[in-house]
């Protein structure tokens, strides 16, 4: 059934206009595109709205569809009807949404038409672009659920957005109709919906993929964010609350990720970010804009910091102050980013205190707290509780960091297996290849190359340590000292295993090939430890971070001095991502998993499985190890 025609579309409509708007309306809708002109013109100088709206009929003629052939000639005056009609049309207002849904699919056949024909058309009376255009109409109506429906279920829209984007990127924002194009386009950039990866497809081919969107991005903020004058105006502030919508909108896909670090964009968002917070005032809608803006820079911020070197930029350029600022939130969760931001502050920044590099920030970061600690905003805060949980762990880590460097004695135990004689590290020698074998003589060194141990390893664990390049040695040195210490402290975290957990005395059984594994895992922060086999251990190991046999041989050979020790951190962009690093403990005599293999094999162990186990954790205190 044919829709009824909305009555503003109505030629009728043309009567009640004014004779000086009439005389030209009535030749215009018959097509006289002089009369059209001379319309436009006069309209332009009428305050009064009402007569725009009377005017519609002409503009709804000029826009047939029956008009649009590619075989007509460029100047015709249907094609300049048309041009000139849709540019009358960025005049719309919010109050004509119902209109709006009859003009948009003669108002896209004709955009689309231009900027696929005929992309440089133009004529004396406008010369504003097409994909503009597009944009300016769609600002009327963004925030309007029904007309958002319509339109972005058009395949093709989404294409001449961003190449308006594009056009308004390489502009000059020092034209000031150029930034209210671009302020135009924000508002509707903040609201496309991506719904299906045809949505996401159309966006990509748009823009040159991944890497055209995020030029898109951290190119418009440099724009619109001067560091030398860092203060955000509410239509800077409106901007990028826009273009980090639509960021947001894209689904913070981990395919961004590497584009979004690649152009710094942890620092960029980050300091965009805590500008606003500085440029913060005490009006209650300036207050929630900004409070709604640093949750979207937070939630395209928290799929890209659990790697720690973004993590550490972060910090470095204002994340403290960004999670403090979650005092100014309203409580709840129902509200747009504010999941990002508790996952931020629970557990990736936890998870991130395992990095010397992050700790080091951290100690630079952490006093902005002091400005609030007594106030009671801080303290009737609903993520007070988490807040105190972080701040105590970071700042444990901290002072153990700093007990370390003022204490640099390290030891190593020699990589061949016949000798792992424990000394200070300055008596060692490294493999000159791999630079990971530490060994205390020559004569080691030879033996553990003829023995076909490093022969077969030095490679294997020099693309290890590729995988980890990213890891600086002061990084790698603190994460060993860290473990050493949590292993093995007087509060370790090593719970006793009970003789249920696993069938430890099948595992007794075949040790030399399936030996026990110590595993860390601090991807939450505070951690965990528990003892499995090397098998299990292994199956977990998706991408092959660990070079299991070269260490499953060695620990079968060492007569129970090297234990299996790995470590889980949080790195990666997806929640699952995780960084596997096996840190073996050397020690001067058979320890831990040794010990609890010969309890398994006594006929009365398992009997009295607490009271050995519990014994056996006691005499392994005093054995000197080393990581």
């Amino acid at each position: 059934m044919t829709p009824v025609m909305h009555h503003s579309l109505r030629l009728s409509n043309l009567d009640s206009l004014p004779v000086s708007l009439r005389r030209y309306a009535t030749p215009a809708a018959s097509g006289s595109f002089r009369d059209l002109e001379r319309l436009v013109a006069n309209l332009s100088r009428w305050h009064d709205n009402s007569q725009f709206t009377r005017c519609l009929p002409v503009f709804y003629a000029a826009l047939d569809p029956v008009k649009l052939s590619t075989d007509s000639p460029i100047e015709s005056d249907a094609m300049n009807n048309a041009f000139l009609s849709l540019h009358a049309l960025r005049k719309l207002e919010r109050k004509h949404r119902a209109v709006f849904c009859q003009l948009w699919p003669r108002i896209w056949l004709w955009i689309a038409f231009f900027d696929t024909h005929h992309p440089e058309y133009i004529i004396d009376f406008e010369r504003t672009p097409m994909c503009l255009v597009l944009v300016e109409i769609l600002s009327s109506f963004t925030s309007n659920d029904a007309i958002e429906e319509l339109v972005y279920q058009t395949v093709g829209v989404r294409a001449i957005i961003m190449e308006a984007w594009l056009l308004t990127n390489h502009s000059h924002f020092e034209d000031p109709e150029g930034h209210a194009s671009f302020s135009k386009l924000c508002d509707v950039l903040h609201d496309i919906p991506v719904d299906n990866p045809a949505h996401f497809d159309e966006i990509l081919d748009a823009v040159d993929g991944v890497k055209g969107v995020v030029r898109l991005v951290i190119g418009s903020i440099f724009k619109l964010y001067d560091i030398k004058d860092p203060s955000l105006s509410p239509t800077t502030l409106n901007c990028l609350t826009g273009i980090m919508a639509f960021l947001g909108n894209l689904g913070n896909k981990p395919v961004f990720c590497p584009a979004l670090v690649a152009a710094g964009g942890a620092s960029v968002l980050t300091t965009v970010a805590a500008a606003s917070i500085r440029s913060s005032s005490d009006d209650l809608e300036d207050l929630n804009d900004r409070q709604y803006f640093v949750l979207l820079c937070i939630e395209a911020l928290h799929s890209i910091i659990p790697c720690y070197r973004t993590m550490q930029t972060s910090v470095a350029a204002g994340l403290v102050r960004l999670m403090i600022y979650g005092i100014t939130f309203p409580p709840g969760d129902d509200y747009r980013g504010v999941d990002s931001y508790r996952h931020v502050l629970t557990q990736a920044l936890p998870a991130s205190t395992v990095y010397h590099s992050v700790l080091l920030a951290l100690r630079d970061e952490l006093p902005v707290v002091d400005n609030v600690r007594e106030t009671q905003a801080f303290k009737k805060w609903d993520m007070y509780d988490d807040w105190v949980a972080f701040e105590a762990l970071a700042c444990d880590r901290i002072k153990f960091m700093e007990e370390i460097e003022r204490n640099e004695q390290t030891l190593k135990a020699c990589t061949n297996t016949d000798c792992g004689i424990i000394l200070e590290k300055a008596n060692f020698k490294r493999c000159s290849h791999c630079r990971n074998a530490y060994y205390c003589s020559v004569d080691c060194q030879k033996t553990d190359w003829r023995r076909g141990d490093h022969r077969t390893a030095c490679r294997v664990a020099l693309l290890s340590d590729l995988a980890n390049k990213d890891l600086t040695p002061r990084n790698l040195s603190f994460m060993r000292k860290l473990l050493h210490h949590d292993i093995n402290a007087e509060n370790s975290v090593l719970k006793l295993p009970t003789s249920s957990h696993y069938n430890f005395q099948a595992l007794a059984l075949e040790s030399t090939v399936n030996p026990l594994v110590t595993v860390v895992d601090y991807r939450k922060g505070h951690p965990s430890a528990y003892i499995t086999d090397a098998n299990s251990a292994r199956a977990e190991d998706l991408h092959k971070q660990i070079n299991w046999d070269d260490h499953i041989a060695r620990a079968a050979r060492s007569g129970g001095r090297i234990e299996l020790h790995l470590i889980r951190a949080q790195h990666g962009y997806s929640d699952n991502s995780e960084r596997l690093l096996m840190m073996p403990q050397y020690s001067e005599s058979p320890a831990v998993h040794q010990g609890l293999l010969d309890i398994l094999r006594r006929d009365d162990g398992v009997a009295n499985w607490e009271a050995e186990v519990a014994k056996l954790f006691s005499r392994c205190e005093g054995i000197l190890k080393v990581h």
